[in-house]
């Protein structure tokens, strides 16, 4: 038998005997010479695989049935909720609205051109054209009759046979006046801000709450940078902010900053922000498509999550709302119009009304607004009933979407008296969800202007490449229309330590700039690169230091054997041995301390509650403190402190946890607490990311039981063996998938126990 007749075979096993026998006499067969369920499911079976069957059936459907059968054959899995086929049937005014459901008397399947859903589901069963997908209660399942369930299907076997459903019309939007105030999407102000974001995370490091959410002071000082700026009130911490929430979580899906329980991290050189203006604009969209740490009902009034023990503001999405997600953009294929709300809103309820939820017949199962009614367990207790449930978190998701649409730079929203009134597609939506041209976007043109007071002022379009490079030697100022950075030598110097030496620098700012550097500017960089040049460190050299200038003198080194470099201090000639030098010191009794490169420092620091280092007095080394500025960071005072800018910063130098950990070990009089171990493990992103997943293990008792199932496909697809290879007996079931494999195994005689 092959898969569609299985399958076909395996809806008409769901039917009870008694419907089974029901079908049959509705189709006028002999009973009397099939005995028993299994020899009528045959029969019909042959009667409902005849060539001729399908297109003889197809004209006597009523005008109802032919849309419900169309309605499942328009979808991708022909699978639609009975509340989503109902309202569809209502809207085309093909069927009475319905009042109280009778389960103890299931609808006659023998009306013809009924205008009853309950007959008219009935019916269709009886044709074998729409099966019921029944539930699994308390481990047993649920067997089908002519009564109504919450959800229908078409077999394989006859989508196949049937005439393809007509195209659907093309909805034509109403005219909409334009509204009183229009907000312009911008996909600039977003690139812009991502680009402010990422550097601020970079350039001063962002710790997190226990919560994981950014420190309100920090989210302030933030805020300010951007172009477009939130009015952050008391009381509400990052997630009053929505805009906020989606930079901070676009950057972590285009894989800019990483985020731990206690900072954020920036990557070093992300490959998001080297693409040109299309492929950034693109790369956001379809990253927001799949974006799990975004949830369009972030700022909902609700709901909460009840399930699995949990009672809290759900904030990543699951995977079903990214599903709703990708489903819903399917509809801005649209004109580029002002699109009254309202009338959008209309079109979704009534073309797809279950994007979001599946929604239950009137009178059967629960509230999609329920804990129990969703696949989600979210709980939406404000909601009063459906009607009103529907344009509240229906409504709530779409308004969520346009919103961030309008902040990616795809849609202008319209406004009258201060409520989302209108949308229209810009040439960029038009682009990306409308398959309109590709709109001209300039990414360069923009002038770059540098003055003799050393400031440098970048006017738009320039791109955020170019921001970025001036940043490696300038400090940035604010930002808006054009961006400012002021040249200055501690900022210089810090180009130079990672290869941005002044020639190179005048270079760039020439060819940015297009004109020569003002005389000024130019003397002080030559100025400030031979300052630069003046201090040179070898890394590979023998340095002899003496406590004391006279001690220095008396040893008798310099010149003979080393070259004086400061009044304690030589170096070792390049053509003198150390083991010779240390021979002629000992000859004039001086016994030196020898330090190679990989010695530690000895143990003198300790560390406060705060991550303060408490330094001795007096003078310590300079290989101490190369220690501490290699961990620590060095406030006004010149008092050290560990934090997650500095563990992060010795990080890209290219330090690890525990080699952090053991250098500190080191530094410190006590050992590092354990409390500073697990901060630091978290602030350098030692572990790594991981990703939770529900799974179900399933164990067969027979190990040959699991090799003969494995050879049917459909079973064999919802199993994922466990290493090792050679455990015949045990695999791996997503959550997901656990009901189906339920029904699939019992349909073979398996019965699974919880």
């Amino acid at each position: 038998m092959n898969p569609d007749h299985q399958e076909f075979k395996n809806f008409l096993d769901l039917v009870n005997s008694a419907t089974i026998t029901a079908i049959s006499s509705f189709h006028h067969l002999d009973i009397r010479s099939a005995k028993g369920k299994s020899a009528q499911v045959n029969q019909l079976l042959n009667h409902f695989t005849k060539a001729t069957y399908c297109h003889t059936v197809v004209e006597q459907l009523s005008e109802a049935e032919r849309e419900v059968v169309n309605a499942l054959l328009s979808t991708k899995t022909r699978t639609l909720s009975a509340g989503a086929i109902y309202r569809r049937l209502l809207q085309k005014k093909l069927v009475e609205p319905l009042k109280d459901i009778n389960r103890y008397q299931p609808p006659s399947p023998q009306a013809v051109n009924s205008r009853k859903f309950g007959e008219i589901m009935a019916r269709l069963l009886a044709l074998g054209l729409v099966f019921g997908q029944v539930e699994t209660r308390y481990g047993q399942q649920e067997m089908l009759t002519f009564n109504l369930v919450n959800a229908y299907t078409i077999p394989t076997l006859m989508a196949n046979l049937l005439p393809d459903p007509p195209p659907e019309p093309a909805w034509q939007p109403a005219d909409c006046k334009a509204p009183g105030k229009v907000k312009e999407g911008s996909a600039r102000v977003l690139q812009r801000d991502l680009y402010l974001y990422y550097s601020y995370v970079r350039n001063k490091g962002v710790e997190l709450t226990q919560r994981g959410r950014v420190l309100k002071r920090q989210l302030t000082l933030l805020n300010e940078t951007l172009l477009e700026r939130e009015t952050i009130e008391k009381g509400l911490g990052e997630e009053g902010y929505p805009r906020l929430v989606f930079l901070r979580a676009m950057l972590g899906g285009l894989g800019a900053l990483n985020e731990f329980s206690s900072a954020l991290i920036a990557e070093t050189s992300p490959k998001f922000f080297t693409q040109n203006p299309h492929e950034r604009i693109l790369s956001v969209f379809e990253k927001f498509t799949s974006l799990v740490s975004w949830n369009e009902f972030w700022d909902f009034p609700g709901p909460t999550v009840t399930g699995y023990g949990y009672l809290g503001r759900p904030l990543s999405a699951p995977i079903g709302l990214l599903d709703a997600r990708r489903r819903l953009l399917l509809y801005f294929h649209l004109p580029a119009v002002w699109i009254g709300l309202d009338n959008f809103l209309q079109h979704i309820q009534s073309v797809d009304y279950d994007f979001l939820f599946p929604h239950n017949l009137p009178g059967i199962g629960y509230s999609p607004y329920a804990e129990y009614g969703n696949p989600f367990s979210w709980s939406f207790p404000q909601v009063r009933d459906e009607a009103d449930g529907w344009r509240r978190v229906e409504g709530h998701f779409i308004h969520a979407t346009l919103q961030a649409l309008a902040w990616m730079g795809l849609v202008d929203l319209g406004y009258d008296e201060g409520r989302l009134t209108a949308f229209k597609l810009t040439a960029i939506g038009m682009w990306i969800l409308a398959g309109g041209p590709r709109p001209d976007i300039p990414s360069e043109g923009g002038r770059v202007i540098l003055q003799p007071n050393f400031t440098i002022t970048a006017f738009d379009p320039v791109s955020d490449q170019t921001l970025m490079t001036l940043e490696q030697f300038a400090e940035r100022g604010p930002s808006g229309r054009t961006t400012e950075f002021t040249l200055t030598q501690a900022a210089v110097y810090r180009g130079q330590r990672s290869g941005w030496e002044t020639p190179r620098i005048a270079a760039f700012l020439k060819e940015v700039t297009g004109a020569d550097l003002p005389g000024n500017v130019a003397r002080t960089l030559e100025e400030w690169q031979g300052l630069y040049e003046r201090i040179t460190i070898y890394p590979s050299v023998t340095l002899i230091h003496a406590a004391d200038p006279a001690d220095l003198e008396k040893t008798g080194v310099a010149p003979e054997w080393a070259e004086l470099m400061a009044p304690t201090a030589a170096v070792l000639r390049p053509d003198r041995k150390m083991e010779k030098v240390i021979q002629f010191l000992h000859s004039r009794n001086w016994l030196p301390r020898q330090v190679t490169q990989g010695e530690r420092a000895e143990h003198f620091a300790c560390l406060d509650e705060h991550g303060r280092l408490l330094l001795p007095e007096g003078t310590l080394s300079f290989y101490h403190y190369a220690h501490l500025h290699r961990l620590a960071d060095q406030d006004n005072e010149g008092q050290y402190h560990l934090t997650a800018h500095s563990v992060q910063r010795a990080v890209r130098s290219g330090l690890t946890a525990p080699q952090m950990i053991e250098l500190l070990n080191a530094l410190l009089v006590d050992p590092l607490p354990a409390e500073w171990e697990k901060r630091i493990i978290i602030w350098s992103g030692h572990l790594g990311k991981a990703a939770i997943r529900q799974t179900v293990l399933l164990r067969f008792e027979k190990d040959g039981a699991l090799k003969e199932l494995m050879q049917d496909a459909e079973i064999a697809r919802l199993l994922h063996p466990l290493p090792p290879r050679e455990a015949h007996t045990t695999l791996e079931v997503r959550a997901a998938d656990l009901e189906r494999l339920r029904d699939l195994l019992a349909d073979r005689g398996v019965m699974l126990e919880d």
